[in-house]
């Protein structure tokens, strides 16, 4: 199961889940409610929402499949360690998990959110790659309120860490401008699981399933996925 991001759609995720596909695995791929619209139906969405969404996903997927591999970018990551923490499948993987924003943009989020205002992202999305930033079909603005669900969500999850026992993959880039790679240290100092692997890519910004290091992210998620499997 492929989980994607804020503001953004599982197009982010299409060219993981079309290598998984040709190497012969089914892949699932969620759509978080308030996604793949208008940004103001962000505003009509709690994170409870998100939760039960990819939480109905992968129950369907356990009762149609023998192994499952939940794969998750930025608050998809977020979602994805959420899964890890509550229920049994092979292995997680966490993509620039958006576990915790910089301190001085979440202040500032929180202190203009309660005026309704909208953000927009003014250089798009956070990506290195043209042609990567080209196949998305993100939202250019959101509304600030939305994000104070993002902020219930990670510190739920952050509490939820140390349940983690299951394999765990997480890749980060040290350009990410989205969320500080201090995250990746974050989340191995909080979960329990032994069968840990990390990777620090230099070529890509925060969207990695797009960007210029994806093939390489791409060959390690399968060589991962084949271990735990």
């Amino acid at each position: 199961m492929l989980i994607h991001g804020f503001t953004s759609s599982p197009t982010e995720m299409a060219g993981l889940a079309e290598t998984l596909r040709t190497h012969g695995y089914r892949v699932d791929l969620p759509l978080l409610p308030g996604h793949a619209s208008r940004p103001e139906a962000l505003l009509k969405v709690k994170y409870q929402d998100w939760i039960a969404t990819v939480e109905s996903a992968l129950r369907t997927m356990q009762s149609e499949t023998v192994q499952q591999i939940v794969i998750g970018l930025s608050m998809g990551g977020v979602l994805a360690l959420h899964l890890a923490a509550h229920y049994n499948f092979a292995g997680v993987i966490a993509l620039a998990p958006a576990l915790k924003l910089p301190l001085w943009k979440e202040i500032g989020i929180r202190l203009l959110s309660p005026f309704n205002l909208t953000r927009r992202k003014t250089h798009g999305p956070d990506v290195n790659d043209d042609h990567g930033r080209a196949l998305l079909d993100s939202y250019r603005e959101y509304p600030l309120p939305a994000t104070r669900e993002v902020f219930r969500l990670q510190r739920l999850v952050r509490g939820e860490l140390a349940r983690i026992t299951m394999p765990l993959f997480v890749a980060h880039s040290l350009q990410d401008h989205t969320i500080p790679v201090h995250n990746v240290d974050y989340l191995l100092q909080q979960i329990k699981s032994k069968h840990v692997e990390k990777m620090l890519v230099h070529d890509s910004y925060h969207v990695l399933t797009v960007d210029r290091d994806r093939e390489r992210i791409f060959t390690r998620i399968l060589e991962f996925i084949a271990k735990v499997t």
